[in-house]
């Protein structure tokens, strides 16, 4: 992947830290195009509209960004774009379920500009960054000596708080309609309904589009 024709997507609803990010992408990296956005679902859109972002950095506590499913759907939905964390979080478990969901990359807040590149730097070039402290299990903050890390996976019966793109594109699920009839139905791109479809796999636990308009239909019946 050529770096200076890739496009880099920031998404996070901290306008600072994204002029801070653009600065180390474009006058570190050189990354010649960075788009921003402030919620998942402009994130998603933005990428399934444009076929030259290569990276992707997503704030944990973004909105819509509720589980670690949207960081394995959008690994899923555009296999092509490296993803990587940004958040001020310094807990081993957020760094560890980032990585499960196939993250390229946790990269903390507040560690300074020259620490941030370095660590963009290797993302972008392919390589996984993880922060030091991953490795600190004697810090309480982190985690208890020997505790193990669960990997969290949404309950099945998780239909709350989702974004509304993800609500539109369920109720067109549950209708019936193929991912092409629902990208023209809502104006997007088929990548985007992709994307889409696989974090409601994920939060429901199942494991296709089928399944999601029957669990759907069940809960709206209880």
């Amino acid at each position: 992947m050529n770096i200076n024709e890739s496009m880099a997507l920031i998404a996070d609803d901290d306008e600072f830290f994204r002029l801070a990010l653009r600065v180390v992408l474009t006058e570190k990296l050189e990354i010649l195009e960075v788009l921003e956005t402030g919620s998942l679902d402009d994130a998603i859109e933005a990428i399934g509209a444009n076929d030259a972002v290569g990276f992707a950095f997503f704030d944990l506590n973004m909105p819509g960004l509720d589980t670690f499913s949207g960081i394995r759907a959008t690994r899923e939905a555009f296999p092509h774009v490296r993803v990587a964390v940004v958040s001020a979080s310094r807990s081993r478990g957020d760094v560890l379920r980032a990585l499960d969901a196939g993250a390229h990359g946790f990269v903390p807040k507040g560690e300074g500009i020259k620490q941030m590149e370095e660590a963009i730097r290797l993302i972008v070039n392919g390589g996984i960054y993880v922060p030091e402290f991953l490795t600190d299990i004697q810090n309480t903050e982190n985690g208890l000596p020997g505790e193990s890390v669960e990997i969290l996976m949404p309950e099945a019966s998780q239909l709350d708080n989702l974004t509304p793109r993800q609500h539109d594109v369920l109720t067109h699920v549950v209708k019936g309609m193929s991912n092409k009839e629902i990208a023209r139905s809502m104006s997007v791109s088929e990548s985007t309904v992709k994307f889409h479809v696989a974090s409601l796999c994920l939060r429901l636990g199942v494991k296709n589009r089928t399944q999601i308009a029957a669990q759907a239909s069940g809960f709206k019946s209880r």
